[in-house]
């Protein structure tokens, strides 16, 4: 069977607070059943991430998981 695979570039970026959550809500619903990848610069949106990646000019200088 194939991955899915869901890409998220700046997906929660311009909602406001309630559209962020119920966002945030439905991609937990999600865990396990896809690969997710976010692009986002707000930490709302990867709360829930398994692996973090930080991207800065181009180049990976952090890794790890959400503490």
């Amino acid at each position: 069977m194939p991955t899915k695979i869901l890409i998220l570039d700046e997906a929660t970026s311009a909602l406001d607070d309630g559209y962020d959550r119920f966002i945030q809500q439905t991609l937990k619903k999600l865990n396990g059943k896809l690969t997710l990848v976010v692009i986002a610069h707000h930490l709302s949106s990867i709360q829930t991430a398994d692996h973090i990646i930080v991207v800065k000019q181009g180049e990976i200088i952090e890794t790890g998981d959400w503490l």
